[in-house]
């Protein structure tokens, strides 16, 4: 977290801790984004930071001794995943990047749906019922995801 590029690119002196104001909001500088700074509004303190262009909207003050918010492993690995899927820029949606194989929903004439989810090399398709609502349509998808994982199931 050097913001060597950014202090002599844009003429600015930023750096972990220097408060700032962007677009009206109060905030303190906590990550080096290469060519962004990486702010925590003061209204948001436990959210990741927040990109910004370090002259556009941004008003520098003083520094101050910045301790980053207290994070539960839960939380904390969660938050780590996106920021991972953040930094990867990888032009998939976060299902996609986590590997999860997120179910489609079907409309018929008659207004009912149905949620399905087409299989890969490792899963197989699974298909719900025909429901008059998404409520129950998803309930039905459900529940064939959990016989079709418990191998019960071979009538998708």
């Amino acid at each position: 977290m050097s913001f060597e590029y950014i202090n002599s690119q844009y003429g600015v002196n930023a750096c972990v801790g220097r408060r700032v104001v962007a677009y009206g909001e109060p905030g303190t500088i906590v990550r080096d984004f290469g060519h962004y700074i990486g702010v925590v509004l003061d209204t948001a303190p436990h959210h990741q930071p927040e990109r910004y262009h370090p002259t556009d909207g941004i008003v520098y003050g003083e520094v101050v001794e910045y301790t980053p918010p207290k994070l539960t492993a839960r939380k904390h690995r969660a938050k780590c995943n996106y920021q991972e899927f953040l930094d990867a820029d990888s032009g998939h949606d976060f299902h996609e990047w986590l590997g999860i194989n997120k179910p489609d929903v079907d409309y018929d004439r008659n207004g009912n749906c149905r949620m399905y989810r087409l299989g890969n090399y490792r899963d197989v398709s699974v298909y719900g019922e025909w429901k008059p609502t998404k409520k129950e349509a998803k309930a039905s998808y459900k529940e064939k995801l959990r016989k079709s994982k418990e191998g019960l199931n071979y009538d998708f």
